[in-house]
C-alpha cells in the first residue's frame, strides 16, 4: 500500500486553500473464520487522486477543514469473495470507477 502526492498552497493565512494531485496504490485482504461458511475476500488496485482543501483557522491551535477528494481508479477492480476451503468464488462486486469524498473536521495543532 502506498501513496505519493504533491501539495501547493493557493493561500495562506487566516484561511488557507490548498490543492494536492497523487496517485496511490495498494490491497485489501480480509480472511474469514469461525462462520458457517468462511471465507476470503481480496481486491487489489490503483487510482489518481486529487484534493481541493480550505482550512479556516479558528484560533492559534483550533482550524476547521473542509476538503472535496475526487478519486478516479486507474484500472477496474473487482472485489472477490471465495470459500476458505475450496478457493471457489462466492461472490464477486465491480467497485466504481470514480467516487468523490466530501469531508469536514476541527484540526488542532499544537
Amino acid at each position: 500500500v502506498g501513496r505519493l502526492h504533491v501539495c501547493w498552497a493557493a493561500l495562506e493565512g487566516p484561511v488557507t486553500l490548498r490543492g494536492c494531485v497523487g496517485g496511490a496504490a495498494g490491497a485489501l485482504l480480509g480472511q474469514g473464520q469461525q462462520f458457517e461458511r468462511a471465507g476470503r475476500a481480496r481486491l487489489f488496485w490503483a487510482a489518481l487522486l486529487a484534493r481541493a482543501e480550505l482550512d479556516l483557522r479558528l484560533s492559534d491551535a483550533w482550524h476547521l477543514r473542509l476538503a472535496l477528494s475526487p478519486t478516479w481508479t486507474a484500472s477496474s477492480s473487482t472485489l472477490i469473495a471465495e470459500d476458505a476451503r475450496t478457493g471457489a468464488p462466492i461472490a464477486q462486486a465491480d467497485t466504481p470507477r470514480a467516487m468523490l469524498v466530501v469531508s469536514s473536521g476541527l484540526a488542532y495543532r499544537f
